[in-house]
């Protein structure tokens, strides 16, 4: 037979009553521990994410003139210089003709030698300068005579590289086309939470983007420029498009 000792008892029934205690105050505070408490359900549904679209036309306002000078020469000093004066006669045509000093910029310069070929052999007769420029011309009614003045001013160096009607001025058709797509998808958004049995609830998110139809390019070589009595140009119209995402919550 095996003795137990009083004081292990002792403990033994301590831990007993500790432990009907904790349960009786369990049962008194509704049975339940903190542990099994009912957790609430949470909607996690993201609501309702739709895009819409807003178009809008406009004039174009501004030509975008992109223009060099390339001169040929026996050196790299004198095909340099041929083509810098060149190009300075163009600058000082462009600006007589009203194009301010912010508008007119140098694009690049370049030289490179000038080869000729015998047979499997080539030889360096002499080098290649080309120095362009851009520039924005913003009055359209003289834009057509200005780039003619223009290719004159730079003789037979002249090349016209490009140019582009653009719309500079588009901060209002842009607020406008933003609307239409706004209301575009808030349109879509009340019909699919109609369709689901639920409100709409507020804006989580809006993100776009923008899509200009770009400037339009004219097709102009510097001799037929130099053969008319000014450059046509027609304006037309470009677009501006806004596309948004938008994402509503439900109510």
């Amino acid at each position: 037979m095996i003795a137990i000792a009083k004081p292990t008892i002792a403990a033994v029934l301590a831990v007993l009553v500790l432990l009907a205690a904790y349960v009786l105050g369990s049962i008194g505070h509704g049975g339940t521990t903190p542990a099994a408490a009912a957790t609430p359900a949470v909607d996690k549904s993201p609501g309702i994410s739709v895009t819409g679209v807003g178009e809008v036309s406009g004039t174009p306002d501004v030509l975008r003139l992109d223009m060099s000078s390339e001169a040929r020469a026996s050196s790299v000093d004198t095909a340099l210089a041929k083509a810098s004066a060149a190009m300075r006669d163009v600058i000082r045509a462009l600006r007589d003709g009203g194009v301010a000093a912010k508008d007119v910029r140098t694009a690049g310069l370049s030289v490179y030698p000038d080869y000729s070929y015998d047979g499997s052999q080539q030889r360096i007769t002499g080098y290649i300068a080309t120095e362009s420029l851009s520039a924005t011309l913003r009055d359209l009614d003289k834009a057509g005579q200005l780039v003619k003045r223009a290719v004159a001013a730079g003789r037979d160096t002249a090349r016209v590289d490009g140019l582009q009607l653009d719309l500079e001025g588009d901060s209002e058709l842009l607020v406008q086309a933003r609307k239409q797509a706004f209301a575009e998808a808030k349109a879509k958004a009340e019909t699919y939470a109609e369709a689901a049995g639920r409100g709409l609830g507020a804006v989580s998110s809006v993100s776009e983007q923008v899509d200009s139809s770009g400037p339009q390019p004219l097709s102009y070589r510097a001799m037929d420029v130099a053969a008319a009595k000014a450059v046509p140009i027609e304006a037309g119209s470009q677009k501006v498009s806004v596309s948004v995402k938008v994402v509503w919550s439900f109510a």
